[in-house]
């Protein structure tokens, strides 16, 4: 393959997300209903 920096970087960062949002979902999952509870009672 004969990729330029920027597209190395991006598909780095692409596959790191994956990675990530694999690893932790769960944890991205039930953290988003504390922060609407949140902004709720705010408002």
């Amino acid at each position: 393959m004969n990729l330029s920096f920027d597209q190395m970087k991006e598909t780095m960062t692409e596959v790191i997300y994956s990675l990530i949002q694999h690893e932790y979902g769960q944890v991205f999952e039930e953290e988003k209903p504390h922060h609407e509870q949140t902004q709720d009672g705010q408002d």
